[in-house]
């Protein structure tokens, strides 16, 4: 085979490959919802984003109605790269609902870990170390609490919790 040959059988394969994987969660969808979620978009490839723009094409133009729910998450670096401009462009035309999600500032974790924790000993401290390591993602605080529980940094100790601030290097 030539490399044009080659080239158009690739293609070929993989334009079969997005459908069969489209046509997949499809059928799945009329047994039970699903949501599906595909998480730091900005770092997939062309063909990565080619299959997550048919699927959601597929959703929409179902007959059967949305049994698939489709979230996307990226992190926004201030323009659009590459295959990223497909993602803009749906949003811009409403094919896809776009939520910017904002950092949580200290006085924010604070409260969530007074609704984690209810008590939990040097509750600043965490919060500015919270923030600080995480620039206030929700995701990532949450990742860190659970973390920080897993490997024993934060411990329950009667009816409160306890931070050990000299384990949390370890979590870094």
């Amino acid at each position: 085979l030539d490399g044009t040959a080659r080239s158009d059988t690739k293609d070929t394969v993989r334009i079969d490959m997005i459908q069969r994987f489209c046509d997949f969660f499809l059928d799945f969808s009329h047994l039970i919802p699903m949501v599906l979620i595909i998480e730091d978009l900005q770092n997939s490839d062309g063909y990565s984003l080619d299959l997550i723009n048919a699927l959601n094409h597929s959703i929409r133009t179902s007959d059967s109605g949305p049994g698939i729910t489709l979230i996307l998450t990226r992190r926004r670096y201030g323009f659009a790269t590459g295959s990223l401009r497909i993602i803009d462009e749906q949003i811009q035309s409403n094919e896809l609902t776009e939520v910017v999600l904002q950092a949580l500032t200290t006085d924010e974790i604070q409260r969530f870990l007074t609704s984690v924790f209810d008590e939990v000993t040097h509750r600043q401290f965490l919060a500015n170390w919270l923030e600080s390591t995480t620039g206030g993602n929700p995701y990532f605080v949450q990742e860190l609490i659970r973390s920080c529980i897993r490997t024993h940094v934060i411990q329950r100790e009667d009816d409160s919790w306890k931070l050990l601030k000299s384990r949390l290097s370890a979590i870094r």
